[in-house]
């Protein structure tokens, strides 16, 4: 049997911030991944504030995601099983 680690992070202060027009990102990075916090501003959209710098059409990475408080749509591009 292995030995089990455990380790303690925050959004207190995040391991890297993004910040682009109208929000940011906040992430943790535990053990090879990624945990992240995004931050978003009214009258955040994708199509306005991320899609020229990210140079696609839809949003193309997988995510799982809980939302705290907001409602929102969103479109992501199909992909190959």
């Amino acid at each position: 049997m292995s030995a089990q680690t455990t380790q303690h992070v925050t959004f207190t202060k995040p391991d890297e911030v993004r910040s682009f027009a109208n929000g940011r990102l906040e992430l943790l990075h535990v053990d090879g991944s990624a945990i992240g916090r995004l931050v978003l501003e009214p009258g955040w959209r994708w199509s306005n504030d991320v899609k020229p710098s990210a140079g696609t059409q839809v949003r193309s990475r997988d995510a799982y995601s809980v939302s705290r408080s907001a409602s929102s749509r969103c479109r992501v591009a199909a992909r190959a099983v």
